[in-house]
C-alpha cells in the first residue's frame, strides 16, 4: 500500500499538561510520600500508587 500513512495520534488534552505541571511543582512532596513507587495523577492529585506500573495504571483507570 504505497502512499497510505497512519495519521499521528492526537496531542494530549489540556488536563494532561495541567497535571504534569502540578506534578513537577510538587515532585519533592510526591517523592517523599511515595518513595520508589509509580504514581498516577488525575485532577492534580495522586489517585493511585505502587511499585508495579501496570497495577497503578489499572487502579487509576478503575477510580477515574
Amino acid at each position: 500500500m504505497s502512499g497510505s500513512r497512519v495519521p499521528p495520534p492526537p496531542p494530549p488534552a489540556k488536563e494532561f499538561w495541567d497535571d504534569l505541571e502540578w506534578a513537577d511543582a510538587h515532585m519533592d512532596e510526591i517523592s517523599a510520600a511515595y518513595p520508589d513507587q509509580w504514581v498516577a495523577i488525575v485532577d492534580r492529585r495522586v489517585v493511585a500508587s505502587g511499585p508495579v506500573l501496570a497495577d497503578v495504571e489499572s487502579r487509576a483507570m478503575a477510580l477515574t
